[in-house]
This record gives C-alpha cells, sequence and structure tokens, in this order.
C-alpha cells in the first residue's frame, strides 16, 4: 500500500503534482520470528518517518511482505531489519510502468446515453462512469432500482448508494460496500458485477429472484469517490480520502475505515495526519462515514447481513478488530462464513481464511464493521471481505483485467450461499 508517498504527502498531495514512481524500489522480506514480525508492524505503524509503503500488511510469521520505498530510503530500512535479523530483497518490477500499463488497458468505455447492458464488466472504470451507469441502471429499471445519494464527499461528489428490491413492504436489509479504500480497485468492480446479476438476472434466475423478493439490497460501489478518483489521475496508490489538510500538516485526507466510533484511534492507526492510518479528528469526522453511519442507523433493525468488501489477501472476516474479545454471535458468524468460503471455492478453486479480523490479519480500531455490528441486532451477520489476490502477492492493489470477472463469479456465489442461508 503505497503510503510512503505520504512523506512526499506533504509535497504531494498539497500541491497535487502527479507522483511519479520511477525512483521507488520494491523490496520484500519475510519475518521468521515474533521480534522481526513486531518490527515490520512497528514500521508499517510509522509509515512516515520511514517513508514505506507497505503492499500488504505485516500479519504474520512465515509471510511474505512487500514494500514500496523511495531508492534512498532502502539502505536505511534493510539496516532497520538488519537489526533483528530480518533480510530485505529487492524485487524486479517496474512499478511506474505498470501503473501505466493498467490505465492504458482500462480507456475510458462507458458514457451518457449508453444503455447499461453495454457498461463492461471485465474492466475498471473511472468514477465518473461509475456514476453514469448506476443513474442508468436506475432509470431503466424503476420497479426494482432506486438511486440515492447518501452523502456528499469534500470535493463535493455523490456518495452513490442503489436500493434494489421489489414492493413498498420493509423486508430484511442485505448491505454491500466497497471502495472506502481508494487504490482498491476490484472492490468497486465487485460490487457493479454484483447489482448487474441482481438486476438482469431478476425474474429468469430462480435463487436470484427469491434473494431480491425477500430483502432490500443497498449497495454502495464506491464509498471513497474522491480518493478513487484521486487514484486514476494523480496517485495510483492512494488509499485515504481527499479531505481538507490537518492544521500545519499540508497533508490532505484521511482513512475512512478507521474514522468510526468503536475503537477510535486504537490499533493500527496512527496520529500523524500524513499516514496511511490517520483516523481523523474525531469519529464520523469524514463524509464518507457519516453516510454509511446514516444508512445503516436508518436500517439498523432489518440488516439481515453486511459485507465491507476490500483487497486484498483472500480472508472473510467477522468482527471484532478492535478488541481480541468476540461478539456474541461469533460461533454462528463463523459457521456462515464457512459455508461462503466453501461455495466461493466451489466456482475457480479460491481458498480464502476465516475469522475474526483482530485474528485474522491484525488489530484494528475505528472500522465499519465493528461499529456496524455494534448497532445492529444481535442476529444480523456482518464481515469484511478481502478479494484476491492473496497476501503474498507483489502490489495486488493492481489486479489484473482477467481475473475481475472470476472474483465477481465467486464473490457472488459465496454471498447469495450467504443471504439464502440466513433467510
Amino acid at each position: 500500500m503505497l503510503l510512503l508517498l505520504l512523506f512526499v504527502s506533504g509535497v504531494t498531495a498539497y500541491l497535487d503534482d502527479v507522483v511519479d514512481y520511477r525512483d521507488y524500489t520494491v523490496v520484500s522480506t519475510v519475518a521468521t520470528t515474533a521480534g522481526q514480525l513486531s518490527a515490520l508492524h512497528q514500521l508499517y505503524l510509522d509509515d512516515v518517518s520511514y517513508r514505506a509503503d507497505f503492499f500488504n500488511e505485516p500479519a504474520m510469521v512465515g509471510e511474505k511482505v512487500f514494500l514500496g520505498l523511495p531508492k534512498s530510503q532502502v539502505e536505511r530500512v534493510a539496516q532497520l531489519l538488519r537489526t533483528v535479523g530480518a533480510v530485505l530483497t529487492e524485487e524486479n518490477v517496474d512499478l511506474q510502468k505498470s501503473i501505466e500499463d493498467e490505465i492504458d488497458s482500462n480507456p475510458p468505455q462507458f458514457s451518457r446515453g449508453l444503455q447499461s447492458r453495454s457498461f463492461a464488466f471485465n474492466q475498471y472504470h473511472r468514477y465518473t462512469e461509475i456514476e453514469t451507469y448506476l443513474r442508468q441502471v436506475a432509470l431503466e429499471n424503476p420497479k426494482l432500482v432506486r438511486k440515492s445519494i447518501i452523502g456528499h464527499t469534500y470535493e463535493n461528489r455523490e456518495i452513490i448508494a442503489l436500493k434494489i428490491g421489489t414492493g413498498e413492504t420493509d423486508k430484511p436489509v442485505i448491505m454491500i460496500d466497497a471502495g472506502i479504500h481508494a487504490r482498491e480497485w476490484i472492490a468497486p468492480a465487485t460490487a457493479l458485477y454484483i447489482i448487474n446479476q441482481l438486476v438482469t438476472n431478476y425474474g429468469t434466475d430462480t435463487l436470484i429472484t427469491k434473494l431480491v423478493d425477500s430483502y432490500d439490497w443497498y449497495v454502495i460501489p464506491v464509498v471513497n469517490p474522491d480518493g478513487y478518483s484521486y487514484t486514476w489521475t494523480l496517485n495510483r496508490n492512494w488509499r485515504k480520502n481527499r479531505s481538507r489538510p490537518a492544521p500545519f500538516s499540508g497533508c490532505y485526507g484521511v482513512d475512512p475505515n478507521r474514522n468510526f466510533a468503536l475503537g477510535f484511534a486504537g490499533a493500527s492507526t496512527s496520529k500523524n495526519p500524513c499516514s496511511d492510518l490517520y483516523p481523523g479528528p474525531s469519529p464520523f469526522s469524514e463524509a464518507e462515514a457519516r453516510a454509511m453511519k446514516g444508512l445503516t442507523e436508518k436500517n439498523a433493525k432489518r440488516i439481515r447481513a453486511g459485507l465491507t468488501l476490500h483487497s486484498f489477501g483472500q480472508m472473510w472476516m467477522n468482527p471484532w478488530g478492535y478488541i481480541r474479545q468476540k461478539p456474541d454471535n461469533y460461533d454462528t458468524l463463523l459457521k456462515a462464513s464457512r459455508k461462503a468460503v466453501a461455495a466461493l471455492k466451489s466456482v475457480h478453486g479460491t481458498t480464502f481464511k476465516v475469522g475474526s479480523i483482530f485474528e485474522v490479519i491484525y488489530p484494528t480500531g475505528g472500522g465499519s464493521i465493528d461499529w456496524q455490528h455494534s448497532i445492529a441486532n444481535n442476529t444480523s451477520y456482518f464481515y469484511a471481505v478481502e478479494l484476491r489476490p492473496n497476501q503474498g502477492t507483489l502490489n495486488g492493489f493492481q489486479l489484473s483485467n482477467k481475473q475481475i470477472l472470476p472474483v465477481g463469479e465467486e464473490t457472488w456465489k459465496a454471498i447469495s450461499t450467504l443471504v439464502n442461508d440466513i433467510l
């Protein structure tokens, strides 16, 4: 996750220069002891001082961790890791070229006036295209789809939710959100795939018809449109939103997925506004978190399941993240997640880890799923889903277009299995 830029971010984020990665080196290391893992995790939390950007979090002993570093910082970080016996290896990767190739392989494709069926689900899309698609699919299916604006960002973009359902009766709710972290492009692409499955197959596919008749589906494909748009134009590896710089920092942005109230400013956060892990000045200070808060509170008594889609790591995780303690319905959540990932594996053979956020990945304060689970009824099913690729993949945020549809297929299989089982 390229936050090293956030050191430069005092310049980069403030001046809105295009971030060029030609001066960056991709390195890797493997923690073989608990002490080495602790040192890596501290480096992860102290990203600004070392200008170290982790492509995957240091979560467990024996797992390869990839970092992006300015060339001027490689020896400094290597020396730090040598003090605990860890070895830093340079990878043969041209990060800038991979970003340019990715943008080139995803040209603008969808515009106003086109029918929603012409939207290409096998490529990534700019936010303006996504907005147009969401508007169009609602216009074409007025009895099934309703578009609503649940908030406006710092840069005044609309945060859009689609409600997919039949009839006027209040039904149990399924909430799916994606794109709260800007650079995780596969998450919005997967949410869009799910919308298409629900809308185009209603009335012809028996299971989908049953699920749409039984639930109100709320899908928010891009919770953080400012950050997502920024990844297309100025910094592909931006993670946060684009809110006003904290006083005297010159650094834009807050991590919206650290801005929720439960465990706020706790584990895996930083007080430094230039850090990728900055949770903001106070809970719900950010438009993105407030938008999700409003939608969740409005439907709290009806929410049957909520899923937030991220990348990457192939993990299907339930609360809690902010503490080791398990929620009261942990056994029920775990049983359902095991069935979901078994269904997912049946599609393309992809394997997922299951368990609590705290144990599967790392302790995390201020996350959306923890807070949502805390205000919903005790029979609700909430999960944070880290999509493909697996944790040991080099720069997994740049997932190939060839994997977009397979990820959508397997994720939909898992979600449809879950929500059908809990009817």
